[in-house]
């Protein structure tokens, strides 16, 4: 085959004794078992197709004939894939991959100019930022405040930084929602509008606070650690947050958490958003939440807010902007008649997860963030909870 290296796109790491490859074009990563891992840590020491087969035969015993077979295999395998600076490696450089998913961010649209008169006027702190929030309509007051009651102040002195203003204006039966006077959404209906404000509130958030990477999961906080639960729904991420904020855990997010690309992460605080699915698990802790106005987001599902308890935010407004060290990563999976059981998970596999759901400020990874987020998972401990009702599943973690 030639000369052969690694494409310059291309970082390992060891993550729980396995060599990860990421590739930053593909936005992929691979696992190398024991032979695999050893030629590729010899091609990495510049060692020709001959030599890694020599020293493969050397170090196995086989026939020098299988050995080159072998290393014959990994290099097509590796090429295929884009990780050798060869011309696939380069073809694969061409066309960049996207992440799976990526936090909704609402383009400028054209509508009318805010209004100069407002008739509701509300001042909330979020992640450590001061949001004035000016409505032109009662019933827009009413639909949008349950989302921020918790967290409304007394005026704009919370944040270090100049506040940030979000406007909600009503034409006939358009809404328009506009952030630092941009208009970022519009709605028809006024049970979409709770979802489609909170969604422009996180993008005008995450454009301003600063992070490496924001990960669609939930966060609690005790003893001065986190807990984080990075998952979608499906799972009744949002009923085991509940559960666990029940159990005495202070509350960071039910989403969106930003990660300082170290060991810090930081909660915006907003309200938890409860679908349908995760009803039943919340009914004996929340036995009146059926009763909660529906709300329709733009992804057509239904969610209703729920706010968490005012003492479960008091350790985190008092040091608004700190990041908070993570103490664990669980894997949740919710299975009927089953757990609670809590295990070791394979940090690869967490890798897998984040990977497929983190979203990153460019809405790619780079080597530099792979490496982080590697770094935070073999510093913290990872582990896979299987659960069917929630209080006893954090009770089980309120043990660790």
């Amino acid at each position: 085959m030639g000369v052969v290296q690694p494409h310059p796109g291309v970082i390992t790491r060891i993550i729980d004794d396995t060599l990860v490859l990421f590739s930053e074009p593909r936005q992929e990563t691979h696992t190398l078992d024991g032979v695999a891992g050893y030629l590729w840590c010899l091609l990495e020491g510049q060692e020709g197709p001959g030599e890694m087969a020599d020293k493969l035969a050397a170090a196995t015993g086989q026939p020098l004939h299988q050995a080159k077979k072998t290393v014959e295999k990994c290099l097509r395998n590796w090429s295929r894939h884009g990780f050798l600076n060869d011309a696939a490696g380069a073809a694969v450089s061409e066309t960049v991959l996207p992440l799976v998913a990526t936090v909704h961010r609402k383009g400028s649209t054209a509508a009318p100019r805010p209004p100069a008169d407002w008739i509701c006027l509300h001042t909330a702190e979020v992640g450590g930022q001061a949001v004035e929030l000016r409505f032109d309509d009662v019933a827009i007051e009413d639909c949008i405040m349950p989302l921020f009651d918790h967290l409304a102040t007394a005026g704009c002195a919370v944040s270090e930084r100049a506040p940030l203003r979000l406007d909600i204006a009503s034409h006939g039966t358009r809404y328009d929602i506009f952030c630092n006077a941009d208009c970022v959404a519009q709605c028809h209906r006024l049970d979409e509008l709770a979802p489609s404000t909170e969604r422009a509130l996180t993008q005008l958030l995450l454009d301003v606070l600063g992070h490496e990477m924001v990960l669609p999961a939930a966060a609690v906080l005790r003893d001065g650690e986190t807990t984080v639960v990075p998952a979608k729904s499906g799972v009744q991420r949002t009923a085991l947050t509940a559960a666990l904020i029940g159990a005495g855990y202070s509350y960071l997010c039910d989403g969106n958490l930003l990660y300082d690309g170290r060991s810090g992460v930081r909660g915006l605080g907003l309200c938890l958003a409860i679908e349908p699915g995760s009803l039943a698990g919340l009914a004996s802790r929340y036995p009146g939440l059926g009763d909660v106005r529906e709300h329709i987001g733009p992804d057509l599902k239904r969610v209703r807010y729920l706010p968490p308890p005012a003492s479960s935010l008091s350790e985190p407004r008092r040091q608004p902007n700190k990041w908070w060290p993570v103490g664990t990563i669980v894997l949740p999976k919710h299975r009927t008649a089953r757990g609670p059981e809590l295990r070791d998970a394979g940090r690869t596999d967490a890798l897998k997860q984040l990977m497929g759901e983190a979203y990153f400020p460019d809405h790619l990874l780079s080597k530099r963030q792979f490496s982080m987020l590697a770094g935070l998972l073999n510093a913290v401990a990872c582990k896979e909870l299987i659960y069917d009702d929630p209080d006893q599943a954090a009770e089980v973690l309120r043990l660790l």
